[in-house]
């Protein structure tokens, strides 16, 4: 659930990799190559972003449970990259297509992001079962980015759900 407190030792001012294909996140790994951070800062452009494709789905196939599918990181909305596994998490169906798409496309409003989410798995697990994330957007304005809301919490069962801190005017 959102505002929780959350602290990600990472540096999310950190500008994410551009690609032809889009943006992807910059990502630490724990020792056994699953993604433990994806981080940074993106300026928002929905004209560069690709959904998923095949090599994507097929790299992540192992990783799903039944009625999972590939999750962007850093949405298509937003810029994503749909060519890099690196932009990708399984996880299930009616979150992806329903509250998740919602949240990116609402932020996608915005101008710049900068985000942290840290994933957990339990025991061997390549899919995680939960994680925990910190979205800052921001509006650009007479040419600065302005703060307008910070969101962090963390998300047991896949679920998001728009802090009240993003006023309703911001969107």
């Amino acid at each position: 659930m959102g505002n929780q407190a959350v602290k990600h030792d990472v540096d999310r001012s950190q500008k994410v990799r551009e690609t032809k294909d889009g943006y992807v996140p910059n990502i630490i790994r724990y020792s056994d190559g699953r993604i433990r951070y994806a981080f940074g800062q993106v300026d928002i452009n929905s004209e560069i972003g690709t959904g998923a494709q095949e090599n994507v789905r097929f790299a992540l196939k192992g990783h799903y449970l039944p009625g999972d599918e590939a999750f962007h990181i850093i949405p298509k909305s937003w810029g994503g990259s749909g060519h890099h596994v690196e932009n990708f998490y399984a996880g299930p169906l009616n979150m992806n297509r329903g509250m998740d798409k919602q949240m990116d496309v609402a932020l996608a409003n915005f101008d710049r992001v900068q985000f942290s989410i840290e994933f957990f798995y339990t025991g061997n697990n390549k899919r995680p079962d939960r994680f925990s994330y910190i979205r800052t957007v921001y509006k650009k304005e007479n040419g600065n980015y302005i703060e307008r809301a910070t969101e962090t919490g963390t998300d047991e069962n896949f679920s998001n759900e728009l802090s009240q801190t993003v006023k309703s005017e911001d969107l």
